[in-house]
This record gives structure tokens, C-alpha cells and sequence, in this order.
């Protein structure tokens, strides 16, 4: 099954998504942050890692934290969850995750 992120962000935020779902980002947790492993673990994610930094995207998008340490890792552009773009697009949040307005709800 597909990640729901893409098509959360596309039918609820109005976002033009580009998948990259084509690899893992060779992140792999713990394991992708060891000096011992680093080599590996951009080779392992080099099919999505390659067309994340050939994107024209401004801001990246991933499910997983260690995807996002890997994407932020091979270039100098933002990586968000889904849900917090989502936040973003509905005027909930700044793009830097930091309240932007409060909502009470009853």
C-alpha cells in the first residue's frame, strides 16, 4: 500500500506532490547515523536521495524521522511531515512548526 501522506497532501492541503517512492533513504534508524556506516547508507538510499537533490521541490516530505535526517542531510532544504504541511496550509502553523495562531475548540 501506498504512504497516505502524498494523497493527504494533495486532496486536503491543495499541494502539487512529487513522489519519490522509489528506494528507502538508507537511513535504516540508528544504523545510517554510525561514521562506520555512513558511506552505505547513502549508497543504499541513492535511487530516492539522487532525485531528491535533482528535484525542483522546495520542501520535502516523509512519514519518517529517519528519512527526514537522511533528505535534510543531502540538501539544504526543509523536510516536514505531512500532517505538518497539512497544519501549514490551513494557517495553523508557521513552516517552521512554531504556532502561528491558537484554535479553541469546545
Amino acid at each position: 500500500k501506498s504512504p497516505a501522506g502524498p494523497d493527504l497532501l494533495v486532496k486536503s492541503g491543495g499541494f502539487n506532490v512529487e513522489t519519490l517512492d522509489v528506494s528507502c533513504s538508507g537511513m535504516a534508524g540508528p544504523w545510517g547515523m554510525l561514521a562506520t556506516n555512513y558511506e552505505a547508507s547513502l549508497a543504499a538510499g541513492e535511487p530516492m536521495l539522487s532525485l531528491w537533490k535533482n528535484s525542483p521541490s522546495t520542501h520535502g516530505s516523509t512519514e519518517c524521522s529517519s528519512c527526514r535526517l537522511q533528505m535534510e542531510h543531502v540538501t539544504s532544504r526543509p523536510v516536514r511531515h505531512p500532517v505538518q504541511l497539512l497544519a501549514w496550509s490551513l494557517g495553523l502553523v508557521s513552516l517552521n512548526g512554531m504556532p502561528k495562531i491558537r484554535k479553541q475548540h469546545k
